[in-house]
């Protein structure tokens, strides 16, 4: 198996880094933002963020479901935006 760095370029492999970094420290600091509601029992606020993470409960789920296959997707069609360049 080749390595992800032989296929894509320097350039676009600091750009991917790059991206996950982003997306490490935006759920980090959404994670603390939901933990300090959450110690101060701020129900209102949860009631009124809950729909912005569907897109994240969306993507967890499929995942986990993913992740649980008993045997591996034969087509294109068995997978979704979430999982189809999963490892």
């Amino acid at each position: 198996m080749q390595d992800v760095k032989d296929i894509i370029d320097d350039e676009n492999y600091e750009n991917y880094e790059l991206i996950f970094e982003e997306l490490e420290a935006y759920l980090n600091d959404a994670k603390k933002i939901v933990t300090e509601q959450h110690q101060a029992k701020n129900y209102r606020w949860a009631k009124s963020v809950v729909r912005n993470f569907s897109g994240i409960k969306k993507l967890v789920d499929d995942v986990k479901s993913y992740s649980r296959r008993i045997t591996l997707p034969r087509t294109w069609k068995d997978h979704n935006e979430n999982t189809m360049f999963l490892e």
